[in-house]
């Protein structure tokens, strides 16, 4: 977690740093209008990045229209997507359970356990039903409104409604 202020994204109002990924920061931010609870995910350019930062940009953008695409209760909710001046983000539902990295740790009955993988093939289901596969699925990526595993990080996912590679397919 870093000691920098959180930047300033207009209709926003961003509090704190809640986890650094491979491309993004995420933050917990109140989104002003609906005066609602957001985790906010901003791109971060790394230094192999600043060669092609447009195709780093759109890719991370990909991922919130692909998110965006797919309604389902063990999905995140995808509220916003855009870029304002340098700032690419996008906003989505916060889930404040942790991860189910977390509840691992703490223990599941194989009824808990069982419940989580049904509730997380569904989610994969119809993820696949509109062409899209995950790649990245690991407990980290899995957080826990209550007892409902929520599926994010779409970051790797792989769009093959656009696309039919034979390595990914």
């Amino acid at each position: 977690m870093s000691n920098h202020p959180p930047p300033q994204i207009p209709g926003y109002a961003l509090e704190r740093e809640l986890g650094v990924g491979g491309m993004a920061t995420v933050y917990l931010a109140t989104q002003v209008s609906l005066e609602r609870r957001v985790a906010i995910k901003i791109l971060r350019v790394s230094a192999q990045d600043a060669a092609d930062p447009e195709r780093h940009e759109k890719r991370f953008l990909r991922e919130g229209k692909m998110l965006a695409r797919l309604s389902h209760k063990n999905v995140c909710g995808i509220f916003d997507i855009a870029k304002v001046g340098n700032i690419a983000y996008i906003a989505m539902e916060y889930i404040e359970g942790g991860t189910l990295g977390d509840r691992l740790r703490r223990g599941m009955t194989a009824a808990e356990a069982i419940s989580v993988v049904v509730q997380l093939a569904g989610a994969l289901a119809a993820a696949h039903a509109i062409g899209i596969v995950h790649r990245d699925l690991k407990p980290a990526n899995v957080m826990m409104r209550g007892k409902v595993p929520v599926l994010t990080d779409f970051g790797i996912a792989r769009d093959l409604s656009s696309d039919r590679t034979e390595i990914t397919g």
